[in-house]
């Protein structure tokens, strides 16, 4: 029952996610450039919140993943049935619905731009004492969102196409791709995600809007748990029970982080929900967004304790970046699992059967 309450306030926070953003994100570019662009900080936050974009998208947390997608299960109920219109919470949808078509594709959107973005700073030439923190930041919250958004991808359709190099040509060789067994793909972003876990911000300053070090840690526990459950086949040398160790692991390394609890009035989540207010006491959602409290207003890096104090702060709208609420896992008590590359994760319990396109938009 407590792992059922812990879900569904997951999924309360889920729908923080679909908000209206401020400008941030209608900053150009709507394309990720290639390399030779990213010659200031300020550009490399334009490319990084391109990355982040897609999480603001009806796709995704804006309607279809959300509240569609994930809510097709036994846990949820819909008054209002119309049987003309196709959807995955009505068990009437096909691989042509919106909801499904278009969360495939904008979630292949986001890798394509993480890549391109990625790629592009790593040949960056930029002078390391013209930013306020280390490039490697912004290319670690890359590396994490791509890796998020494949295991979106390996959640709800199983086996897919793992792309991670940016497309540079229309040859069909290179746009269409066989897929990758699921339990591959979801190795991969385990091993991912740990690896940019280092170079993540540890403070929670710019959290829940912006990826932070315990948030990279909360996914990683949400992966290896969804990896333990019986729809994903046992990977060599990792069995079950090492995927439900390494997730305990790293939950637990999120509550002895101290920087997280679970919010002592229930009645108070939802009121700081209405009142469109952060939760500055328990930090309890730990990715996620909201309405910026005016029009066009954004935080500020500044704020940051540990920026470069000998560089100007660039502004950043972090309360743009929306992401998924994420609860904490029960304490667990438990010794470090041997990780080589790899994390835990566990998944929203939400998954439905349903077709999937056979091959990736261009990423």
């Amino acid at each position: 029952m407590k792992i059922k309450s812990i879900l569904k306030l997951g999924t309360l926070a889920l729908l923080t996610a679909a908000l209206p953003a401020c400008s941030f994100l209608d900053t150009d570019p709507q394309i990720i450039p290639d390399d030779g662009y990213y010659n200031s900080e300020q550009k490399l936050i334009y490319g990084l919140a391109g990355v982040y974009g897609v999480l603001n998208s009806e796709a995704l947390y804006g309607n279809y993943y959300s509240l569609q997608i994930a809510n097709a299960d036994d846990l949820c109920y819909f008054n209002n049935y119309n049987n003309s219109e196709s959807r995955p919470d009505r068990y009437n949808h096909s691989a042509g619905t919106a909801a499904i078509y278009d969360t495939w594709s904008k979630l292949y959107e986001g890798i394509k731009n993480a890549n391109r973005y990625i790629e592009a700073v790593e040949k960056t030439e930029i002078d390391p004492g013209k930013l306020s923190v280390d490039i490697g930041l912004y290319i670690a919250e890359a590396r994490f969102l791509r890796a998020y958004y494949h295991f979106l991808l390996a959640q709800a359709w199983g086996d897919m196409p793992l792309r991670v190099k940016a497309t540079t040509s229309p040859n069909p060789n290179d746009v269409q791709m066989a897929a990758t067994p699921q339990e591959q793909v979801l190795k991969w972003c385990a091993d991912e995600i740990e690896a940019t876990i280092p170079d993540l911000y540890e403070p929670i300053d710019n959290t829940p809007s912006r990826v932070s070090q315990t948030v990279a840690q909360g996914i990683l526990a949400r992966v290896y748990l969804f990896m333990a459950g019986e729809s994903v086949k046992q990977i060599d040398g990792l069995d079950k029970k090492e995927m439900y160790r390494r997730a305990a692991y790293w939950a637990n390394e999120v509550i002895a982080s101290h920087k997280h609890d679970l919010n002592e009035s229930y009645e108070e989540i939802f009121i700081n929900m209405i009142r469109d207010q952060y939760d500055t006491q328990f930090h309890e959602s730990m990715w996620g967004g909201r309405i910026p409290r005016r029009p066009h207003q954004c935080d500020r890096l500044d704020e940051r304790p540990h920026r470069r104090p000998d560089r100007p702060a660039v502004a950043v709208g972090n309360d743009q970046l929306l992401g998924v609420g994420l609860q904490l896992l029960p304490t667990a008590t438990t010794t470090a699992p041997t990780p080589s590359g790899s994390s835990t994760g566990r998944t929203t319990a939400r998954q439905t059967k349903r077709p999937a396109p056979r091959s990736s938009t261009s990423g």
